[in-house]
């Protein structure tokens, strides 16, 4: 490990403003947990600091992906045999935010999707999660979703559900 110190909400906070996030910020977040090293505090300290640079009117918002609540007629990655698909339809519980789980995306949604005063939307499996001042009015916006949905696809360098690719918080 080439980290001298631990991470802390105090030294991610600073790092983060130094990266010009600031107070009153919408910042979409997609990371990745092992970019970062260790942090005391875990991922809910992650939270902690991205909440705390963006202040009481910011917003942090980060895509959820729940594919899994898609119909398996279109799944690729994998594709599962046809013959299963109305076992998977009937049995495949609705879109819930307090339990239905992220795919693919690590740590910080899910931590996330359980904080005091997060909201959800959901557009078939592009669902996003948003903590901050910004909520209600991001939240009747589909192209924030689609808009990270396609981002993400553009710039991974690995297949989906990979969760082992390279991009960085």
């Amino acid at each position: 490990m080439d980290q001298a110190t631990p991470h802390t909400v105090q030294s991610l906070t600073s790092d983060l403003r130094a990266l010009d996030v600031g107070a009153g910020d919408v910042l979409l977040l997609h990371s990745s947990n092992r970019s970062l090293g260790f942090v005391a505090g875990g991922i809910e300290a992650v939270v902690r600091a991205l909440l705390a640079a963006l202040g009481p009117d910011g917003t942090l918002v980060v895509p959820t992906h729940t594919p899994h609540n898609t119909d398996p007629a279109g799944w690729q990655h994998p594709p599962v045999p046809e013959s299963w698909w109305s076992v998977i339809r009937e049995q495949t519980p609705g879109f819930d935010p307090s339990r239905t789980p992220s795919r693919w995306m690590g740590a910080v949604p899910e931590v996330l999707r359980a904080w005091p005063g997060a909201d959800f939307e959901a557009t078939g499996a592009a669902t996003v999660g948003r903590v901050g001042d910004a909520t209600a009015r991001l939240m009747p916006q589909p192209a924030l979703v689609d808009f990270a949905t396609t981002w993400m696809a553009t710039h991974s360098s690995s297949p989906p559900g990979d969760t082992g690719h390279g991009n960085s918080l």
